[in-house]
């Protein structure tokens, strides 16, 4: 049923034996920091990942914003220093040899048990894995789908439960253009549910009973409406500036996904009517937020947010590419749940209204 195998066990702190390289990313977080190994008594070499850095700040008491100036071994070190010795964390390893959260002792996580569980009960149209995070995928089937511009949506929603313990289970809303598949989840905590989780045993029940007895009718209709709005509403350079920072076009291995970032980079410009050219510009960090928000692209706010979903979907959707995703989708979630830049409303909108014309943009570079 499943490709992933979790172990947790509790361990002294100072069995743990850290490696990390990297730097500090300019937004404070660790979206950066390589995965570097760490070497483990009971386990052997493992590779360290932001989930275990974060998790382990969290429960020596240090807030996230740490980080912004401290390097995750300073960190580390320093925990390991000030800490008792002899203090017992629980963390978990999955059979990739990532080294995921780290939790107080005894306290249950989630675990393969509860994964098959809601697996069994609740059926979902698939679901991904990545370092201790399982998201499930679910249709909504008891009203049908949408019809927006002449294309079908189909409504669905995701569940993401935390498998090593670190964090709550939680939903989102979500669709799927179904000429493309390209799918699009919203990233805001207005369509946003937290889920509890039940007493020892019996894990499993309250998700598998929010799946069951799901209905959100209203919050579908309001991005139902945000996207009509989008296919009349002209994109401005600042949208398109923030959509190509979140591609982060080169972070990971860039000698790797070289290719590929040339080929979204050349469709994001074609779409945008090469707004570089077009304003003479040598870097768009040249013009203030105000400027950007008041220069139009060629495109329209639905062509920025079919990229971004196509991309997120089928690109960056395995391995080292799903450490950017998080951030791409979540810039199509405020892009949807915020008034645009230079919105329009226009009634009967269709796809014949935006640049891409409803063709599909697929990457043959990434297979």
């Amino acid at each position: 049923m499943s490709d992933f195998k979790l172990n947790t066990f509790t361990t002294p702190l100072q069995n743990i034996k850290l490696e990390v390289a990297g730097g500090i990313a300019k937004d404070g977080s660790l979206s950066r920091v390589r995965c570097d190994k760490a070497h483990i008594k009971e386990v052997g070499d493992v590779k360290v990942t932001e989930r275990f850095m974060t998790s382990l700040a969290g429960l020596m008491g240090l807030g996230s914003s740490v980080f912004r100036y401290f390097k995750p071994d300073e960190v580390f070190d320093r925990v390991i220093k000030a800490a008792p010795r002899n203090t017992n964390i629980q963390i978990t390893v999955d059979d990739k040899g990532n080294l995921l959260a780290a939790i107080s002792p005894g306290k249950e996580t989630l675990g393969m048990k509860t994964f098959n569980e809601v697996m069994d009960a609740t059926h979902p149209r698939g679901f991904t894995y990545h370092n201790g995070v399982v998201k499930l995928l679910y249709g909504v089937d008891y009203n049908g789908g949408m019809t927006i511009g002449g294309e079908d949506f189909k409504k669905q929603f995701t569940m993401t439960i935390p498998l090593d313990g670190y964090g709550e289970a939680f939903s989102n809303l979500a669709f799927l253009r179904q000429v493309c598949e390209n799918g699009m989840e919203i990233l805001n905590t207005l369509f946003s549910s937290r889920v509890g989780l039940g007493t020892k045993g019996k894990r499993s029940a309250p998700i598998i009973n929010y799946v069951q007895n799901y209905n959100n009718d209203e919050s579908f209709s309001v991005i139902e409406d945000r996207l009509v709005t989008a296919m009349s509403s002209p994109a401005s350079l600042g949208e398109y500036a923030r959509l190509l920072g979140a591609l982060q076009l080169g972070a990971g291995d860039p000698v790797a996904n070289k290719e590929l970032d040339r080929a979204i980079y050349t469709t994001l410009t074609d779409i945008g009517g090469n707004p570089m050219s077009k304003y003479g510009l040598v870097s768009l960090d040249s013009l203030s937020d105000k400027k950007l928000m008041l220069l139009n692209t060629d495109c329209k706010v639905y062509d920025l947010i079919q990229l971004a979903t196509e991309v997120s979907t089928h690109q960056y959707n395995k391995g080292d590419l799903m450490r950017r995703r998080v951030k791409l989708d979540k810039y199509v979630s405020d892009l949807l749940t915020n008034e645009y830049d230079m919105e329009v409303v226009e009634a009967g909108a269709n796809f014949a209204s935006t640049k891409l014309n409803g063709r599909q943009f697929f990457l043959t570079t990434a297979n």
